[in-house]
């Protein structure tokens, strides 16, 4: 195990109380929630002009957005939103951290390298999904 999982395993195992623990590394919704509305803000974009360019409900968007909803989404749905509001390298991958998920990684699988060779060529939203698509990746392409 890690080191992390090894401390909040020692920390879960000596508090009396499960509240009483102090855990580390746990995803921070806040933090998240702040960074996409953020980034969401820099874009200039209203909430229907995403959700034209992203396949995630309006609902799901409002509740990654507030985080009261304590939401962690999947990587494949911050991969969406990130494509939907043309979010750079470096932005989708600063989610990602936040959300506790490896960033996008030229080394790892076909869905990865896609979305950096769409990025680093300025290909745009749906050209990149395209090739997703063709990749079997049939969550990026409207159903």
């Amino acid at each position: 195990m890690g080191k992390i999982t090894d401390m909040n395993t020692r920390a879960l195992e000596n508090a009396e109380n499960y509240d009483d623990a102090k855990l580390n590394g746990l995803f921070d919704a806040k933090e998240f929630c702040t960074e996409l509305s953020n980034l969401i803000n820099s874009k200039g974009l209203k909430i229907d002009e995403i959700l034209d360019h992203c396949y995630i409900s309006r609902s799901y968007l409002m509740d990654m957005k507030n985080p009261s909803k304590n939401i962690q989404p999947k990587r494949n749905k911050i991969l969406d939103l990130c494509l939907g509001i043309n979010a750079s390298k470096e932005e989708t991958n600063t989610l990602l951290r936040l959300a506790h998920y490896q960033p996008l990684d030229s080394r790892g699988e076909n869905l990865d390298r896609i979305i950096i060779w769409g990025l680093a060529q300025k290909k745009n939203n749906e050209e990149i999904r395209s090739k997703l698509y063709e990749y079997g990746y049939t969550e990026f392409w409207e159903q």
